[in-house]
């Protein structure tokens, strides 16, 4: 790539970055999916919290144990693949996401998971349009493909999960 089109790719990445930064501040729910990210990467007893069925929960309380890293337990893969073990999910996203975590010990934020997924965004953006410039062969074109891809209702949703 000319230095010109690595500006332009850069100018899209900072954009989609500072909307995603935007949106993930407003962030005020979680879907379950997200509660057992954090557990699957984090939780030293297994792939499913310690709770009562039937019973509401506020704030983090019972999940608190499930979600954060404690700082005895930082850096412990073992435990991260012995969880994707008893789960279906390929372990590396986890040890990634179990890094991150575990440089902030007993502490839960959105953030950890959003920061993750902004540094793959970053290589995904890149790789869409070396592909998108490759197969039509115009810039212009490539890099309408990946504002617009950058800038859906999907894409954004991926990257506040």
């Amino acid at each position: 790539m000319e230095k010109k089109e690595w500006v332009l790719v850069g100018l899209i990445i900072v954009l989609i970055g500072a909307s995603t930064l935007f949106f993930g501040g407003r962030k005020y729910s979680y879907h379950v999916d997200e509660i057992w990210n954090y557990g699957l990467a984090n939780h030293e007893g297994g792939i499913v919290p310690d709770i009562e069925y039937g019973k509401t929960y506020k704030g983090l309380g019972v999940y608190k144990d499930f979600v954060n890293v404690e700082k005895d337990e930082r850096f412990d893969y073992v435990n991260v693949w012995k969880n994707q073990e008893d789960d279906v999910h390929p372990p590396l996203y986890y040890c990634v996401f179990h890094t991150v975590c575990s440089l902030f010990p007993d502490s839960f934020s959105p953030w950890f998971g959003i920061g993750v997924n902004l540094f793959w965004m970053v290589f995904i953006i890149i790789l869409l349009y070396k592909l998108a410039r490759a197969i039509t062969g115009n810039t212009v074109e490539a890099l309408g493909i990946i504002l617009v891809y950058g800038t859906t209702v999907v894409f954004f949703d991926s990257l506040l999960f």
